[in-house]
This record gives C-alpha cells, sequence and structure tokens, in this order.
C-alpha cells in the first residue's frame, strides 16, 4: 500500500503542497487493458478548514486491443481526480487514517473512473464484417452489402412472401410510391 504520512503538514503553517510518486505495480482495472508501468502520479493537497483539497494527475499509457477490429491499441491520457477529504478518522471515503493518506485508493478510484471501456486502434477504425470477420481498415469483404432500413422490415418481409410483382403493383396503386 502506498501512502503518504500527512501528519507533519496538517500540523505545519505551509496551506499547500505537492508529491510525486512512481507506480510500479497497479491491480488490473479492466480485463484486456495492460497499463505500462512505472508511471509517475503526481499529488498536490491543500488545507481548507476542516478537510483537504487534493488533486491527483496521471499520465497512463496502456496497451489493448481495439474495440472494433481486434487489433493492438495503444492508450494514452492525462487523467485527474479532486477531492474534498476531512482530515478527521472518520473521513467516509476511507482516504485519509491515522494522518495516512491512502494513495492507491485515489488512484484506483482515478483509474476505474477514467480509463475508457472502449479503446480503438484509431478514430475511424471500420471494425470487422458482422457476416465474415474481414477486417474492414484493409479493403471490402466480398459479402453481398444488404442494408435494410429497420421501419420496412414488415415492407421486406411482405415482398417476400408475395410475389414482388402484385406486391410492387398493389402499392403503386395505393399510392404509397412513386412509379
Amino acid at each position: 500500500m502506498q501512502a503518504l504520512d500527512l501528519n507533519g503538514f496538517l500540523q505545519s503553517n505551509n496551506n499547500k503542497t505537492e508529491f510525486e510518486i512512481s507506480v510500479r505495480d497497479l491491480p488490473e482495472y479492466f480485463p484486456g487493458i495492460s497499463v505500462r508501468l512505472p508511471f509517475t502520479v503526481r499529488i498536490q493537497i491543500e488545507k481548507k478548514e476542516r478537510f483537504v483539497s487534493v488533486i491527483l494527475t496521471c499520465d497512463v499509457t496502456a496497451d489493448s486491443l481495439c474495440s472494433r477490429c481486434a487489433e493492438p491499441a495503444l492508450l494514452s491520457d492525462s487523467y485527474a481526480s479532486e477531492w474534498d477529504i476531512e482530515t478527521t478518522d472518520s473521513d467516509e471515503n476511507g482516504f485519509i487514517l491515522n494522518g495516512m493518506l491512502d494513495v492507491d485508493a485515489l488512484l484506483d478510484e482515478t483509474l476505474y473512473v477514467n480509463l475508457p471501456s472502449v479503446i480503438l486502434c484509431r478514430e475511424e477504425c471500420l471494425g470487422l464484417c458482422h457476416k465474415c470477420g474481414k477486417n474492414l481498415n484493409y479493403g471490402k469483404c466480398s459479402c453481398k452489402e444488404e442494408r435494410r432500413d429497420p421501419r420496412m422490415l414488415a415492407f421486406a418481409k411482405y415482398l417476400e412472401n408475395n410475389n414482388n410483382d402484385t406486391a410492387l403493383k398493389e402499392v403503386q396503386k395505393n399510392g404509397c410510391t412513386k412509379a
């Protein structure tokens, strides 16, 4: 457990302090996302009347698979979270106990809230063909492209179940389409 001893800071005349911690071990937050270690966490703490304001920032690089095409994907982003934490031992969040700030709990919460659940290899990723599974980023597949408007499914079913010529004449007669 990584923790910071705030007892000296809380009793001092200083109102602000900063820390940098190197993170070398981390639980797996989302299956399939591997955070590159080590990385640095910056913590800024400011004393208020009965609490401390804590800002945690970190630059994270992670490896994953693209959610659309399953190719390797790289995530590199900065995350920040801010808390107002009571300095008494009755802190509801459990971030401070006996004057020790639980950095692991703050980092866990920051990454859990900020790491995306969908990671793409690139923003314009086309994904995989839903029929044959070909990666559409490398070219079109040979599947017949059949795009139907979901609002027209009942009409399409009607046409499939009846003679198309008869159904088309019926639709034209009733004025539902232009001839």
